[in-house]
């Protein structure tokens, strides 16, 4: 079952009229609106009804089978069994170091948990219900994480679909070259024009809009439905190697990604071809003014964007370069 919380007025009354279509009653929520035990199908129908009023953004989706197991995990390492009096130290010790695991592992994300694993039987090949059972984790957030980690290219995976790590065994931690600022500016560059040409395909152009308008998160599974598969799988995975896109880590059914602020300014600029006011930019894509200035000074550093003042009229204008 999954569970949502409902931010802002407008969005909860979308939420409302989902759920209750034929009640001629006018239904007023103070503070935020939480819902749950909802099937798959009433979700997709909320999700579908918010997105068409540009409202996705105001609701958090969440797995509550997740939380339940998460709270499971956290409490597992106080439950133990009554042993014979001469194995009480063996059984100490073996327990010790299973709580400690179990502690460390509450607090990692599903990411996380998943890639150590990987890491620690580097080149070894798994298919998801092995992973699933060897972590004791729910399936379907098993699979919807491993997917999104061979979308990002941190896990490989063979024609029979088993997947697997290439590195050093034991390697937990990653080390991140540095990367200039030039190189930074020449890749997103490189991005922009290969966004651009997309925006001038019939089938890539669709699938652009669904992700950047006013929201800054969305949903692959809606989007893989919605669109050719093989299509959005390309897309998704060069906007996540470009940093465009990345997998929201808070939403802990799996499968969310957020976009950047500095490339949801922009998309905009880029389908506008134009001119544009900073206040026209900021309520488009409903941006916060502080979200804002911190895109527009990123883009600005690396050359994406050119800035115009108009003194007389006393407003910014901002273009792609």
């Amino acid at each position: 079952m999954l569970k949502i919380i409902v931010q802002g007025k407008e969005a909860q009354k979308v939420v409302l009229s989902t759920i209750y279509p034929d009640v001629n009653v006018n239904l007023r929520v103070e503070g935020n609106l939480v819902l749950e035990d909802l099937t798959d199908e009433m979700v997709s129908k909320i999700f579908k009804n918010l997105l068409e009023k540009d409202l996705v953004f105001a609701v958090t989706f969440s797995s509550e089978e997740c939380e339940t197991n998460l709270r499971k995990n956290k409490t597992v390492e106080n439950v133990t069994k009554p042993m014979a009096s001469e194995s009480v130290s063996n059984t100490k010790a073996s327990e010790s170091i299973s709580n400690t695991k179990t502690s460390e592992r509450a607090f990692k994300t599903n990411v996380e948990i998943i890639m150590d694993f990987f890491k620690e039987n580097a080149g070894k090949k798994f298919f998801i219900k092995e992973v699933s059972k060897k972590l004791r984790m729910n399936y379907s957030t098993t699979a919807t994480t491993m997917r999104n980690l061979y979308l990002q290219g941190k896990l490989e995976r063979t024609e029979s679909k088993q997947y697997f790590y290439v590195g050093k065994p034991n390697q937990l931690l990653e080390v991140e070259t540095p990367v200039s600022s030039s190189m930074i500016s020449l890749s997103s560059k490189s991005m922009l024009k290969k966004m651009e040409k997309w925006l001038l395909d019939k089938d890539c152009k669709p699938i652009l809009e669904y992700i950047f308008p006013q929201k800054n998160t969305f949903l692959l599974e809606f989007l893989e439905k919605k669109f050719e598969k093989t299509l959005v799988t390309q897309i998704i995975q060069e906007l996540t190697e470009a940093k465009v896109i990345n997998v929201d880590e808070q939403f802990k059914g799996g499968g969310s990604y957020r976009v950047s602020k500095k490339w949801r300014v922009l998309f905009y600029l880029l389908k506008a071809n134009k001119l544009v006011s900073a206040d026209t930019i900021k309520v488009a894509i409903q941006m916060t003014q502080e979200d804002f200035n911190s895109a527009i000074k990123e883009a600005l550093n690396e050359g994406l964007i050119k800035k115009e003042v108009d003194d007389v009229k006393k407003l910014t204008f901002y273009t792609v370069h």
